[in-house]
Parts: C-alpha cells; structure tokens; sequence
C-alpha cells in the first residue's frame, strides 16, 4: 500500500528516511506532540512552554521574538504562533488542507509552509496566503535577509532555494542525494548545514550556497538535524546517541571546523526528520526541544519503493 501524499501533507509527527536507490522508509510517530522546554548549555530545564505553544518542528524569528508550529487536531494539521515575549498564542488561519512545517520570516511578518499543493506563503496573522512553489516540499528556513526560501524538494530529492523577488527559479545548492534534510542557513546565508545518509548513517556536513564551493563533514560519529548560534560561531547538532553536540565554527576568511563537543543527553525522538525538533536562542546559550511523552508508543517502521514517481503520481506538483 502507498501512503497518500506521501511528503505532501502530514497529519502525525513522521520520522523520514530517503534514500537514492528510491526507497524511502518512515514511521507515522505519535499525534500527541509532547512538550517544549527551554534548556541551558548543561541540559537544565529552564522553561516548559504551555501546552498551546507546543508543536512539531519549531521555527524561530530572527529576532528570536515569535515561535512558529504545526500539530494535528481532529480536522487535520493547524499553524500556531507564540508571541515568547507576551506569551501568547494564537491559531494561524489559511483556507487551505494540511499545512506542515511553518517558517518565519526574520520579524516574524510572514509565515511560508508546505502543504498538498507546494510550498505557500502569507501574513503571520492569516488569512490569505499565495501558492510560490507548486512542488512537493518540506520548506526549512527564510534567508536572512528574506528574499529567499530553502527547501527540500521530495520529489528530486535534492536541496533548493527559492527566490522571493523575480530571480531565475530554483536554484540547486545540493544534487540529488540522501537525506539532504534538514537544512539550515549560517548567517550570511553563503553556507548551509544539512543532514546526510550518504555514507551509510546519518551524518551533519555544511555546503556553500552557490557560486561558493566547497563541503565539509561537521560530525565525526554520527548526526543530525543542525542549528547554528546567531553569530555563526557554532553549530550545534543531535548525535545518533541523542546527544546535543556543539562545534566551533570558523566562517571568514575561510571555513573551518572543530572538534565535536557534548554537551547534554536528550530525548529528541531521532536524528532523520524532515525538520529539527529544537531551535537555540540568537546568543547559543538555551535550546528549545520538543520532547516526546513518556508513554510514547511508536508505530512500525513502513518501507515506499521507488517513491519519487510515486510522489509524482500521487499529485504531487500539480
């Protein structure tokens, strides 16, 4: 059986696999979300967010002012907004089936997503919102300076950036590959971290955005879904143990890794996702990461062969 709109649209939290050979191997999770809670650099809890700012794959503004979610309710997915300095949240309202993986804009103005239909964007508080990238994606992150949108295209199974004001569209920053997700800028938006399954297990590895070159393996053990502190100096990722890893992180005149750090166990529910489940403050020094429940029980593990035509078949792009 093929799982309909498979990377298209969600109604529970997957855990994703994507591999070149065509099969993509995925877990349907659990609908409960979990919880939220800021923590510092040594692990300790700091805050746990309300359970109406809790959600899958939370997205910051650059300002780190407003948090960006989805989660599932009887009617499908929904969008949600924290305001973190107020605390307060509100229902992000689109007529539009299963909206996923909300990013903000820098100030928090705008909000892009995915949905069965491509890739849509619209005012933070609502209403309309307009169709930029009809293409089966899982949208990842604005640039910093908002004129663009990085994604991974599912269909390709490859990282895109999409311009915002009229420039030649997509752009390719990463072939064809494994499990080019997820993705995020550095600041400057010249580099970009991602997760990789290319060579055997998952791995972090940082690219140039083009016409830069250049890539460099960032985990030395195992690893996944990065994040980088605001100033570009360090790159945190989760090791295949759970472990929050930190990296010193070298941008100008050139690149240059360092050695991979723990810092805290943790119980993000694994390191392949079509998003991160944490974020970390401007300055580095707390991390928001949605923790599972306890009782979470997880479903089987489904395997799709050859399912970038079937994304296609499926309606995807359309």
């Amino acid at each position: 059986m093929v799982a309909s709109g498979l990377g298209i649209q969600t109604t529970r939290n997957r855990t994703v696999s994507a591999g070149s050979n065509g099969v993509l191997a995925y877990t349907l999770g659990v609908a409960d979300v979990g919880k939220l809670t800021w923590h510092d650099r040594t692990g300790n809890v700091l805050e746990e967010l309300p359970p109406v700012a809790s959600g899958f794959s939370p997205a910051l503004s650059a300002d780190n002012r407003y948090l960006a979610v989805y989660r599932n309710s009887e009617s499908g997915n929904e969008l949600w907004i924290t305001d973190l300095t107020r605390k307060t949240s509100q229902k992000v309202i689109f007529p539009l089936k299963a909206p996923f993986l909300p990013i903000l804009s820098s100030d928090g103005s705008r909000i892009a997503f995915s949905s069965e239909a491509g890739i849509y964007e619209g005012p933070a508080s609502g209403g309309e919102a307009r169709l930029i990238a009809p293409v089966a994606a899982w949208t990842q992150q604005y640039s910093g300076d908002d004129r663009h949108i990085l994604y991974v295209n599912v269909t390709k199974s490859n990282l895109e950036l999409l311009s915002l004001d009229g420039a030649p569209n997509p752009i390719e920053i990463a072939p064809p590959g494994d499990t080019y997700f997820p993705a995020t800028f550095a600041p400057g938006d010249r580099f970009v971290a991602y997760t990789s399954s290319e060579s055997g297990r998952p791995e972090v590895y940082v690219r140039a955005v083009p016409p830069g070159s250049g890539r460099w393996l960032i985990s030395n053990a195992g690893g996944g879904t990065a994040a980088w502190r605001g100033d570009g100096k360090e790159l945190f990722y989760v090791a295949t143990d759970l472990k929050l890893m930190a990296v010193d992180i070298t941008l100008s005149p050139k690149f240059q890794a360092g050695t991979p750090k723990p810092l805290f166990a943790t119980k993000i529910a694994g390191v392949l996702r079509g998003r991160n489940n944490f974020v970390v403050s401007r300055d580095g020094r707390r991390f928001l990461i949605l923790t599972p429940p306890e009782d979470a029980q997880m479903d089987p593990v489904y395997l799709v062969v050859h399912w970038p035509s079937l994304v296609k078949k499926d309606g995807a792009g359309k």
